[in-house]
């Protein structure tokens, strides 16, 4: 029976309820999933390197890229789910999870932005030295010239070469920390 005039065409009222259900049981993570954790190079996982940068370790200094890089799109982030929590009181939830997606997806590539950044302090001579990045020419140039090849990474970071220590980025060697991150949307 029509109340105040008010006739029902459509009821769409179980696929509201289920996608604001289905939402409200969503979660973006966004990190290094066990899928990615492993390295090729057979080094420690890229999760706990994650753990060292992120906190840093008696030896080397936090680096931190996880929690500053989704801070930093903490705005668009917002606007996301908000956007996604519309989509479910439309009943689309197929849109609310496309919508979930786009805000992974932002905070991975905010996290990776981050890590591209070269995150302070600068790496240690002795580290810069250590990279395979450049080392052979380094070898060649320090035996040439007399030095060690710390005191020629120590030049090098002096002299700003390449706009990073020796042209390497803190959290970028071999390239798989970064690619490791991404983002899932779990459902409980």
């Amino acid at each position: 029976m029509p109340v105040s005039g008010v006739k029902v065409t459509k009821d769409r009222t179980a696929a509201v309820v289920s996608a604001i259900q289905e939402l409200a049981r969503t979660r973006v993570l966004v990190g290094i999933s066990e899928d990615t954790a492993v390295r090729k190079d057979g080094g420690p996982s890229n999760a706990l390197i994650g753990a060292w940068m992120e906190h840093g370790t008696q030896h080397v200094p936090a680096r931190p890229s996880l929690v500053p890089g989704v801070s930093a799109v903490q705005p668009q982030i917002i606007a996301g789910l908000q956007n996604a929590g519309k989509a479910a009181l439309d009943g689309n939830s197929a849109r609310a999870d496309q919508i979930m997606n786009g805000v992974g997806l932002l905070a991975r590539n905010s996290v990776v932005e981050r890590i591209n950044s070269n995150i302070p302090p600068p790496l240690a001579p002795s580290t810069v030295a250590r990279r395979s990045v450049g080392y052979g020419r380094r070898r060649r140039v320090s035996k040439k010239r007399g030095i060690s090849i710390a005191a020629l990474a120590r030049e090098e970071i002096a002299l700003g070469e390449h706009g990073a220590a020796g042209g390497v980025i803190a959290l970028i060697n071999s390239g798989q920390f970064r690619a490791a991150f991404t983002w899932v949307l779990k459902k409980s």
